[in-house]
């Protein structure tokens, strides 16, 4: 079927034919873009499931049509889908459809993007019921980098809501969708009242009175969630005196405390007291909870050998007085057992680094014979002029991934001091290892690293670590990547192998 995109017309023309049968107009757009099916339609127009005849495949893609019979204000309605198109041409994001093409023809807007097999969030609550807490954590880990990566561009979306948030079918990667209410944030424009434009269960107080700022978008993605949660009206979901009363719908439905204050840290009402940034949020989120001590407050310092002893036979001391299940939470630490064979590669590739760094005072940004496992493949990004990232990404979708942080610098006298001093906050912070330099030539460099797992099963690269400029005693200064936690599972991999094998040598790329 080619559809025409007549809108008097509309005929449904076999699929192959240049021009409708019935009134004459061409069935492609800008001779390459062919309509095969409607799949949607709101307030501006018409999307259509469509093909790129020019690529020898045909990809599929999605041509929104604007209708200026559907809409009140057809002049200000034009305006924003044309906004739209000029938004998508500028951006470049994994979770966002890319821009193919604009056209104006016979006094007609259409807009190409790339095609989002899924279902919108809106859909998933129809059809499943209401989100569980696991669910939540992913959209905000998935949804919280696409603003940080528009708020950076000075870009406000404006519409964050379920409707506008696609989780693709093949991998339920979430998209980001509908770009026809962004706005240019720029420092004159904060004081001046625009239009009130969006969604108004999901609008924020100030952009309701069209003075939208980056935390109105947070606001919108926090309200999204306790709507997922409750499968309730947001307006239903206040009380009398305008207060959020969400907790009260959960039903049997259960939320803990650090997620509840994180999403009570989006939605609240004042922009004083609302998250001012998605990487602000995101730390909290991902940040460890407090938990019964069952390993002890080890303190990572000395040789890394000793510590490692330490832990493995106090984690296995552990393990054999009560079972141990997997975390419950992202942001506990992650005791599953671990694939030896990655963590042997993995080890492998930190102590060339670590080599590399007391040698030279550098990281290597490539290794030579960088092994590649059926299971998983490696890769290494130098972070800063102070850190290393060493990944091993699944190549299955039901694995997980495994992450060594390394930091490199030169010791002060106020470093030594306050890793005296340091004790750990609270007994989910393991600190970090410290990599000992067991050599006839002191160096004058140290390094420290942290061991990560990600949270769930993932096929996708982890996002690049934030390492400081001053040496890191604690977790909180040499974080996992987002989506990854601390993992007593490597550590307890890295005891086994220790005890059983002899590293095998890979020679680093000189530079």
């Amino acid at each position: 079927m080619s559809l025409c995109f007549n809108p008097t017309c509309r005929h449904e023309n076999p699929k192959d034919i240049v021009s409708c049968e019935r009134c004459g107009q061409s069935l492609k757009l800008g001779a390459r873009y062919r309509g095969l099916r409607e799949i949607g339609s709101g307030g501006f127009g018409i999307t259509y499931l469509g093909i790129d005849e020019s690529e020898t495949n045909h990809p599929p893609c999605a041509i929104k049509q604007f209708s200026p019979h559907r809409t009140n204000d057809a002049q200000v309605s034009s305006g924003l889908f044309r906004r739209e198109a000029q938004s998508l041409q500028v951006l470049n994001h994994p979770q966002i459809p890319k821009f193919l093409a604009y056209f104006y023809i016979d006094e007609q807007q259409y807009l190409i993007q790339e095609f989002i097999p899924g279902e919108t969030l809106e859909q998933e609550l129809a059809a499943r019921g209401v989100f569980g807490e696991s669910q939540i954590r992913d959209i905000l880990n998935q949804i919280l980098p696409i603003l940080q990566y528009l708020h950076a561009k000075n870009l406000i979306h404006r519409d964050v809501k379920p409707a506008n948030i696609i989780s693709r079918t093949s991998d339920k990667r979430l998209f980001l969708v509908d770009f026809g209410a962004t706005k240019l944030h720029t420092g004159t424009n904060l004081a001046k009242t625009g239009t009130s434009i969006g969604t108004a269960e999901f609008v924020a107080p100030e952009q309701l009175r069209g003075k939208a700022v980056f935390a109105s978008d947070l606001y919108s993605l926090g309200v999204t969630c306790i709507y997922l949660l409750t499968n309730t009206s947001p307006f239903n979901l206040v009380d009398g005196d305008n207060n959020w009363v969400w907790r009260d719908w959960l039903g049997e439905n259960t939320v803990s405390s650090q997620l509840a204050e994180v999403l009570d840290g989006l939605i609240a009402p004042g922009l004083s007291n609302r998250y001012t940034s998605a990487s602000a949020a995101l730390k909290d989120l991902n940040q460890p909870r407090k938990a019964k001590n069952v390993y002890g407050n080890y303190l990572w310092f000395g040789s890394a050998i000793a510590a490692l002893i330490a832990l493995f036979y106090g984690f296995k001391t552990t393990q054999e007085s009560s079972k141990i299940e997997p975390p419950t939470s992202p942001t506990q630490p992650i005791i599953r057992p671990s694939n030896l064979e990655v963590i042997k590669l993995l080890s492998i590739y930190v102590n060339v680094q670590n080599t590399s760094y007391l040698d030279k005072g550098k990281f290597l940004e490539k290794l030579s014979g960088l092994i590649a496992l059926p299971s998983h493949y490696f890769e290494v990004q130098v972070i800063n002029n102070h850190g290393v990232q060493i990944a091993a990404i699944p190549r299955q979708s039901d694995s997980y991934g495994y992450v060594a942080v390394l930091w490199g610098g030169k010791m002060s006298d106020a470093d030594t001091k306050r890793q005296q001093n340091w004790q750990p906050k609270d007994p989910t912070d393991y600190g970090t290892f410290s990599i000992p330099n067991f050599r006839k030539t002191p160096s004058n460099y140290v390094t420290r690293v942290s061991y990560c797992e990600s949270i769930q099963t993932t096929t996708e690269p982890p996002l690049l670590s934030t390492v400081g400029d001053s040496l890191p005693l604690s977790s909180d200064e040499l974080p996992c990547p987002q989506g990854y936690a601390f993992s007593l599972g490597i550590i307890d991999a890295i005891g086994k192998l220790a005890a059983t094998t002899v590293p095998a040598v890979i020679t680093p790329i000189q530079k």
